[in-house]
């Protein structure tokens, strides 16, 4: 997965929209784009089109280089979940 650019965009921004409490569709009408077209991005099913991706990581207050950047956990992605640490680097979850 952390080769893939759009499974890494994907699950970046899964993480975010959890991250603001958002569902799939409070981040797709936020976006202007379809709720299936961001399950199957989440789920690095599909590669998402610049516009909308940029749109996406407006919605979200993300900058895309940060949602496509390679990942230097292999892990957790450089974000794990809130109140955990990742065994494979030490970071841990912020919230």
């Amino acid at each position: 997965m952390a080769d893939d650019i759009s499974a890494v965009f994907g699950h970046r921004v899964r993480l975010e929209r959890r991250r603001l409490g958002w569902s799939t569709s409070e981040l797709a009408r936020r976006a202007g784009i379809s709720e299936g077209s961001l399950r199957k991005t989440e789920a690095g099913f599909t590669c998402m089109r610049l516009p909308p991706a940029v749109r996406v990581a407006a919605a979200l207050g993300a900058p895309l280089d940060k949602l496509t950047a390679p990942p230097g956990c292999g892990t957790c992605y450089d974000r794990p979940p809130d109140g955990f640490t990742c065994a494979a680097c030490g970071a841990t979850g912020d919230g």
